[in-house]
């Protein structure tokens, strides 16, 4: 009878689908020693924080931060600076007969090192009149993170695979997934099918059983990824892995504008809310095509019915929307086209808007842009000054 149950242990384990993390080799090799999560973190250069004052003094208007100084014209209610040295900048506009300045804390790039994918960060920020023109406030700009985390699993050809993924700008180092070959301390991860294109290739070393060593170009240096547990990586997977099974829920009221009701009221099916949510959790975030979806809101009749968010993400997690802003721009247009507003590719977005203005920072170079440039973003050479 033991031997028996022996022999169903043994088939039970067999046959058992693989989970996240849990791999069976097909071979039995030195880099089987690879197979596993890694991961790496780190906060970039630390923005400064601390108060802000502003003070008129006359026509002229001073501000201090951290030991900078700015002297500064204002035109009307509107109040904008620069510190010098990429302290910080400030836009804002005097309301509630002069009591409060709001406005937002621009946050200079976190790092030069993070290659294509630092930029400056705007915080709402309103300043509280201290006495008679003179107001104060508190700057708390973002963090900037990075993390990056490394999964290396077995393929269905038995072949060693890599996937690297970064939640915070999406940097996978050129690839979603890379072929991984190793050669004594040195691992190398390959990608690219295409004859016409050159292969992304990473070089690694294993520096000891448990730490990886590799430059990462959008950090430009050399970083270590050490491995990591399932629960140590948890916002590398679409939700934890012990989290309970997912049940629709209606949203919370938080009193940011959005009233909640549940699907059912408003004619949605709310089997398929779960079905869809259920999806997207038992996605495998490191395959060939994952949908890496951090967020999911469904909204009809004014009413949000459903606020789901994955991979670590929260409501209040700042997030670096990029590209989304070609999403926008095409929506506002259908709207307008929806509207019956008369509008073609060469209609200028100034035109279009009159109605809705004044704008603020005007310039004769932005009177250029046309609707044929937001929806094909085509670069008109607008420079900075």
């Amino acid at each position: 009878m033991k031997a028996f149950s022996s022999l169903l242990a043994a088939l039970a384990l067999a046959i058992a689908p693989a989970v996240y993390g849990q791999e069976t080799p097909k071979t039995h090799t030195m880099d089987d020693a690879l197979i596993g999560l890694w991961g790496f973190e780190t906060r970039l250069a630390p923005a400064t924080s601390g108060e802000l004052t502003i003070r008129r003094d006359g026509s002229q208007w001073h501000a201090e931060f951290a030991g900078a100084v700015s002297t500064f014209d204002v035109t009307g209610d509107n109040v904008s600076f620069a510190f010098p040295g990429e302290v910080g900048r400030f836009r804002g506009e005097l309301g509630d007969s002069g009591r409060d300045l709001a406005g937002f804390w621009i946050r200079p790039r976190a790092s030069d090192s993070l290659s294509g994918a630092s930029q400056p960060f705007a915080t709402p920020l309103t300043l509280k009149r201290t006495r008679r023109d003179a107001w104060r406030g508190m700057v708390r700009p973002l963090p900037a993170d990075f993390t990056l985390h490394l999964r290396i699993f077995r393929g269905d050809d038995g072949a060693l695979v890599g996937a690297f993924r970064n939640r915070e700008r999406n940097s996978t180092g050129g690839a979603q997934q890379f072929r991984v070959a190793r050669d004594a301390d040195t691992v190398q991860f390959a990608a690219g099918t295409d004859p016409s294109a050159p292969t992304v290739r990473h070089t690694a070393k294993l520096a000891d059983a448990d730490t990886l060593q590799l430059t990462w170009a959008d950090l430009n240096r050399t970083i270590a990824l050490t491995r990591k547990t399932n629960t140590q990586a948890a916002a590398f997977f679409p939700r934890p892995l012990d989290a309970p099974v997912y049940a629709y829920a209606r949203p919370p009221e938080t009193g940011d504008g959005w009233a909640t009701a549940p699907a059912r009221d408003v004619d949605i099916d709310e089997k398929a809310l779960t079905q869809l949510v259920q999806k997207l959790i038992a996605g495998d975030p490191f395959a060939l095509r994952p949908s890496l979806i951090h967020s999911l809101l469904v909204a009809r009749h004014g009413k949000l019915v459903l606020e789901e968010y994955f991979y670590g993400f929260d409501r209040d997690t700042p997030h670096d929307t990029r590209s989304a802003g070609k999403t926008f721009a095409s929506v506002m247009l259908g709207a307008a086209m929806r509207n019956d507003i008369d509008v073609a590719p060469e209609t200028p977005v100034y035109t279009l808007l009159a109605g809705r203005g004044p704008f603020a920072n005007p310039d004769a170079r932005k009177a250029k842009i046309t609707l044929a440039h937001l929806m094909t973003h085509i670069r008109i050479g607008l420079q900075r000054q």
